[in-house]
């Protein structure tokens, strides 16, 4: 199969935090006084009639996934010798203080023997492992084999446990690990809806399915700008890959691209979309076809807002942004006439409702000519 490689993300961003923010562009619209209001938060960009289809094929939201392309999982349920390499020499990240018997050191050296190259993964204590990872193996909730599972506090006295999946029965995961100045290799069988106290999820070092002439798993990332989604291509013989998107608004299909690459960009406003991927023959025959829901969200959202009902009655309506380069639109929304009457073209503006009336006012960020992010609030004047 092919590897899925990532696109370049942005090395750096900044954190536009709410209260870092000065009122330096207000708009302000009179009405009559006000009292009162209440935030409901929508904006999700997935209807609810479509929530329950839509969370069954949305794959983990990752950075990245590597794969050998040779790749053959084989489970270890016995220690490894004290001459294998991956754990007892300086190919071993925790050589030579902190050898096995210790989680880290022996999970470090079961993903070496796993990938056969380099992991990249922490070098630190157990409860580390998890945040590092963030943008490099993709990750998720769902055990799968050969994935690192791992625990911060309680597990491990505060330090923090992981393990490795060597097997999958049902329910029943078969774990092999070691243990800092306690059990040198075991393996012990754990319930996979009873992980336990501390437990953060599973870091995936590939997809080991050992699968040929199918796709396999979604995998997504997401930049300040646009969304890219892989997939996993097991097919050894001759084949295209188209990729389209729908438009659940619009009710229309776009082709995005069709080639070889397993990977597409979906640079689109944040809304309700499917992506599909079909896999065509040398005659143009489709031989598969996989979809999923997004909203198409980037990484560029408002991590902030504020409805605020100030002394004279008005509301002050603001909204920030983790990217400190978006431009701001707030729009209000009567629900009395059943009509968006008024847009501010600035991250602040003021407001004075009528009395009585229910209103919306929808907070966006705009960028690289599209929406997005939105976020929406009711209040009641």
């Amino acid at each position: 199969m092919k590897n899925v490689s990532k696109k370049a993300m942005f090395s750096s961003f900044l954190v536009l935090t709410f209260l870092g923010m000065g009122l330096t562009s207000t708009e302000k619209v009179n009405a009559e006084e006000s009292s009162g209001f209440f935030n409901t938060r929508t904006g999700v960009g997935i209807p609810t009639e479509l929530q329950e289809e839509y969370l069954e094929q949305v794959p983990d939201s990752v950075a990245s996934i590597t794969r050998s392309a040779s790749a053959k999982f084989t489970p270890r349920l016995t220690a490894p010798a004290t001459n294998n390499a991956y754990y007892y020499s300086r190919a071993n990240a925790y050589y030579p203080d902190y050898l096995m018997p210790n989680c880290t050191a022996y999970a470090w050296g079961r993903a070496y023997e796993i990938l056969g190259s380099i992991p990249n993964l922490s070098r630190g204590d157990a409860f580390q492992w998890w945040g590092y990872n963030a943008g490099k193996y993709a990750s998720g909730q769902t055990p799968r084999v050969g994935a690192i599972v791992c625990w911060g506090s309680p597990e491990g006295l505060g330090k923090g446990h992981v393990a490795v999946v060597e097997e999958m029965n049902g329910d029943t995961l078969t774990l092999s690990e070691s243990s800092w100045g306690g059990f040198l290799f075991r393996t012990r069988q754990i319930n996979k809806n009873n992980m336990g106290a501390g437990f953060q999820g599973y870091i995936y070092l590939g997809d080991f399915s050992n699968k040929s002439n199918t796709l396999g798993d979604w995998v997504t990332e997401k930049t300040w700008s646009e969304m890219n989604i892989g997939i996993w291509d097991y097919y050894t013989i001759p084949h295209t890959l188209r990729w389209q998107y729908y438009d659940l608004d619009k009710k229309e299909w776009y082709e995005i691209q069709r080639g070889v690459s397993n990977w597409t960009s979906l640079v689109v406003s944040k809304g309700t979309y499917w992506v599909k991927v079909d896999v065509l023959d040398q005659n143009n025959n489709m031989i598969e076809t996989k979809t999923m829901g997004t909203d198409g969200a980037t990484n560029s959202i408002i991590n902030a807002a504020n409805v605020t009902r100030e002394a004279n009655g008005e509301y002050l309506l603001g909204a920030a942004s983790n990217n400190p380069y978006m431009s701001y639109v707030a729009k209000l929304y009567n629900y009395q006439t059943g009509q968006w009457f008024t847009q501010f073209n600035s991250q602040w503006a003021r407001f004075m409702p009528k009395q009585g009336v229910k209103y919306r006012v929808q907070f966006e960020i705009y960028g690289w000519n599209r929406r997005l992010d939105f976020q929406g609030y009711d209040f009641v004047g």
